[in-house]
């Protein structure tokens, strides 16, 4: 049985329709022009001895804690031990903007601080991004971006077996924020609200200010890229499209206190 604060008019009906139509169509040529965007590597670490920024945009690394560096999926990879150590970027990444993909290697340890991070830069208030293990659900890991006021997108949990190598990756698109592992699309949710701007330099083992949210585990070949890469795009579906127009309508509708209840 639904039930309405007021019934609704059928003009009513039919701009909800119309609007639906309208951002389902905007929604996909905005999916469609992620295809035409150029695409630059803004970040390299590949840990292999170091933290150098391999990119040639100088973005060099800085190590906190006592990280060493051993044998990694290729190369050497950079071990950290969940207690104090991670690396710096020398910069925020906001330049990144809308469309952009952070992607490494990692190997969980058996064991992680509450809410570990895998990398981020993420603060209070919702900013930033960040892909963070879900409180106490061991090696359960989520990607978020804030959209401030406190208020943050998150994909599914997706299970980071430990001791094995995955190769992870969060994507976001002016529409979505995903989770890839291993190149397959393995959590999604629909938003076209901005990342909101954060003050905190990009982190790796961390990406927070809180330093007991350290991740124990080893990571390897990280990058990060303005733009989608090609193994990235086209993973988006219209069942995603028409929840993100049913979402958008949804607060258009509370902000003007037109309350719809369904039973």
């Amino acid at each position: 049985r639904t039930a309405w604060s007021r019934e609704p008019a059928q003009e009513e009906l039919d701009a909800a329709a119309t609007y639906i139509e309208q951002y389902t169509a905007n929604w996909e040529d905005e999916q469609q022009s992620i295809i035409g965007l150029p695409v630059s590597l803004e970040l390299e670490y590949r840990f292999d001895g170091s933290a150098e920024d391999t990119s040639g945009k100088g973005l060099h690394g800085k190590l906190f804690g006592d990280p060493t560096f051993v044998d990694g999926k290729n190369g050497k990879c950079i071990e950290l031990d969940g207690d104090g150590d991670f690396v710096e970027c020398p910069d925020t990444l906001n330049h990144l903007g809308d469309t952009f993909v952070v992607e490494c290697w990692v190997r969980p340890g058996k064991t992680q601080r509450l809410y570990a991070d895998i990398f981020g830069n993420h603060l209070g208030g919702g900013r930033g991004f960040v892909v963070q293990q879900s409180g106490n659900e061991t090696n359960m890991f989520t990607g978020s971006i804030g959209i401030g006021n406190e208020n943050w997108v998150l994909t599914d949990k997706v299970e980071l077996p430990a001791n094995n190598w995955h190769r992870i990756a969060l994507v976001r698109t002016p529409t979505h924020i995903q989770l890839f592992l291993n190149g397959e699309l393995k959590a999604s949710a629909p938003s076209n609200d901005k990342v909101l701007e954060t003050e905190l330099n990009f982190r790796v083992g961390l990406g927070i200010t809180i330093i007991e949210r350290c991740f124990n585990g080893a990571i390897d070949d990280l990058r990060v890229y303005k733009g989608i890469p090609q193994e990235y795009r086209g993973a988006s579906s219209e069942t995603d499209s028409r929840l993100a127009a049913w979402s958008s309508y949804a607060k258009i509708l509370l902000t003007a206190n037109e309350f719809l209840y369904v039973d």
